[in-house]
């Protein structure tokens, strides 16, 4: 129903064939756009990505898993927990 809702014409049901991850993930991709998902969609998926500066410029490529994409931890939450006791690596 979904594929029916975004393209005009004739829309047929996926078949067995078609119904890939990479084709669930386009589909997904193109239903949350702009919502803020794609980056840890490809975290979760351990896709590696190029990031853009301000310019629109390509910086390199980051590969998944790496640490500088991990956030802190925040330090009232390493206060508040004995159990955490090592901060995320690379801070």
């Amino acid at each position: 129903k979904l594929i029916a809702k975004r393209h005009t014409g004739a829309v047929t049901a996926w078949t067995s064939a078609e119904l890939t991850l990479a084709n669930v993930m386009l589909e997904r991709r193109k239903e949350l756009s702009m919502e803020g998902h794609r980056y840890f969609d490809l975290l979760r998926t351990g896709t590696s990505f190029k990031p853009f500066d301000s310019s629109g410029d390509e910086v390199g490529q980051i590969n998944v898993p790496n640490d500088k994409l991990a956030f802190p931890i925040p330090e009232a939450e390493m206060d508040a927990n004995s159990k955490l006791t090592n901060q995320n690596p690379g801070y």
